[in-house]
């Protein structure tokens, strides 16, 4: 398997839940193939939309977190399209140096 292929299998999974269900941090996390340390370090840093309280902890809808995936996902692709333009365009002047 593929790294680009491993890198879409926790939005799959999510994708397969109903966009209005949501998440616990342990689930979140199980989800995402990452530890529940992990999920509070991306929400402290901004990594992830904000979740809504439940009980002592917290939860996320799945469809915010498909949307942020998306967008993220786009901007990443839209900054490389730019580096790759940026880097022909050097190459293209460098020719003629």
């Amino acid at each position: 398997m593929s790294d680009r292929e491993c890198a879409r299998l926790p939005a799959e999974k999510l994708a397969g839940l109903p966009r209005e269900a949501w998440l616990t941090t342990r689930q979140l996390a199980s989800s995402l193939g990452v530890c529940k340390k992990t999920v509070l370090r991306w929400k402290k840093r901004r990594h992830l939309p904000a979740p809504f309280p439940f009980g002592r902890g917290y939860a996320w809808v799945v469809g915010a977190i498909l949307d942020y995936v998306k967008r993220r996902q786009e901007e990443a692709e839209a900054h490389m399209r730019s580096i790759d333009g940026a880097m022909r365009a050097h190459r293209e002047s460098a020719r003629y140096c």
